[in-house]
């Protein structure tokens, strides 16, 4: 998870953090605030760190949400890429954070709709297992070959412009979904 800015405010007594996290593609700031009489710079620190790590979960949580959300939407019969859920949460790179989230709370929805983007199927935890994968998808007809492979331009999820317009993201991001997607 990248930081991208955290600005400290201490003003009239009263300590503050405000940041602003790529994560959950919120284009407003996190604030976070905190009033006490000890200035010392090393309890400013402490309670400066604490409040940052507050925020950073605050607005993971939201990464989250998003990420269940997008995938919740991929109908039965397609795939999307983890790239894919990620660029369309709006944190395009976090491939692996989309995994990361589906591992915790796969059971909560269809994870088996999500594949690396070279159209393989990659899990390799135990819970959810490449082959229980395989015949997943199978069952809502996705041809996978023996080698766990899907021909991913096939059945890749498209999103609507309505579902793109939901996800109220930048315009360059939509671009972005167009270019490398061809939605």
């Amino acid at each position: 998870m990248k930081l991208q800015k955290a600005v400290i405010l201490i003003h009239g007594g009263e300590e503050g953090i405000r940041t602003l996290d790529t994560l959950a593609s919120i284009q407003t700031f996190q604030v976070c605030s905190f009033n006490h009489s000890d200035t010392s710079p090393r309890r400013i620190l402490a309670k400066t760190t604490m409040i940052l790590t507050h925020c950073i979960m605050k607005t993971t949580s939201a990464f989250k949400s998003k990420i269940l959300e997008i995938v919740k939407k991929v109908p039965a019969g397609t795939v999307v890429s983890y790239g894919q859920v990620a660029l369309m949460a709006g944190i395009p790179r976090a491939a692996r954070q989309v995994g990361n989230v589906l591992h915790e709370y796969g059971d909560t929805v269809p994870w088996w709709r999500v594949i690396n983007n070279a159209g393989k199927i990659s899990t390799n935890c135990i819970e959810h297992t490449a082959l229980n994968q395989k015949e997943l998808l199978k069952k809502e007809g996705v041809k996978v070959t023996t080698s766990l492979t899907i021909e991913i331009e096939k059945y890749r999820f498209r999103p609507s412009q309505k579902l793109i317009d939901s996800l109220a993201l930048p315009d360059d991001y939509v671009g972005l979904l167009i270019e490398k997607y061809l939605i």
